[in-house]
């Protein structure tokens, strides 16, 4: 029996990973100024605890699927450009 999601319709496919980079400290200040529902527990973390995690998982870097784009998201980014970029290189 299978469990899971099936992803073998993957090799019929060209996939792109478009990666988000972000410096940790532009990522605080952005998470800390949200407003989510208190459901999603974001009080719980003080600045430091949230910079400190942000930092660990900026060191992981992008998974590695296919091809990466990397993205660097500390200032705006240009969706329509960056979309005619992705196509363009798996075309």
């Amino acid at each position: 029996m299978f469990v899971g999601t099936p992803i073998d319709w993957l090799a019929d496919h060209r996939v792109v990973e478009v990666y988000c980079r972000c410096d940790p400290e532009v990522a605080i200040d952005r998470f800390m100024k949200r407003n989510r529902h208190p459901a999603h527990g974001d009080s719980r973390w003080t600045r430091a605890e949230g910079l400190a995690n942000f930092r660990r998982l900026a060191t992981l870097g992008p998974y590695g699927l296919g091809r990466v784009v990397v993205v660097d998201t500390d200032r705006d980014v240009d969706v329509a450009g960056l979309a005619r970029r992705i196509r363009a290189d798996v075309s």
